[in-house]
């Protein structure tokens, strides 16, 4: 009964090489399927590497950048040992837009997924009073979003001083 195939540990790593996110068990000369590759939100699967080095900031401990290499082939590459493979996830962006009351855009920015956007400078507008943007979707961005500016006309704006505190009505 010689016929029998080796069997081999693939490790999926991730997170900067220290958080194995999946474990399989392979068969000599198989080949893995690139299905099997945990999502990560937020992010797009950029490859997988045979061989991730790490550079460690010497005051502070932490890691500050990871060098993948041999890129691993889901089409060609077959399990011959036990193997880690180091994935590698791009973090994914997205494009905020603010615009003004006529259209106009007033700004936008590239945000990297989970990061705000600046919001910019309103330009004046006559008999109005700029009151905020139509949504908080800039924000901890997950999306491309665009984002409004709102006004009020003036006579419906109106701030009164109460206890030397200052209190807005619309």
């Amino acid at each position: 009964d010689g016929d029998e195939t080796n069997k081999y540990i693939v490790k999926f790593a991730a997170y900067d090489n220290d958080y194995v996110v999946y474990t399989a068990i392979a068969e000599e000369g198989s080949f893995i399927d690139e299905a099997l590759i945990p999502s990560v939100e937020g992010h797009s699967f950029g490859g997988a590497y045979e061989t991730a080095d790490t550079e460690i900031d010497e005051e502070t401990g932490t890691k500050t950048n990871v060098t993948y290499s041999d890129k691993w082939n889901f089409a060609t590459s077959t399990v011959t040992s036990d193997t880690v493979l180091y994935l590698d996830y791009d973090i994914n962006t997205y494009t905020v837009e603010f615009v003004d009351y006529d259209g106009m855009i007033l700004d936008t920015q590239t945000v990297n997924y989970g990061e705000s956007a600046t919001v910019p400078e309103v330009p004046e507008r006559e008999g109005y009073v700029f009151t905020g943007w139509d949504a908080e979707a800039y924000i901890n961005v997950t999306e491309d979003i665009t984002v409004n500016a709102v006004y009020v006309p003036e006579n419906e704006y109106v701030t009164i001083d109460l206890n030397r505190s200052s209190y807005t009505m619309m």
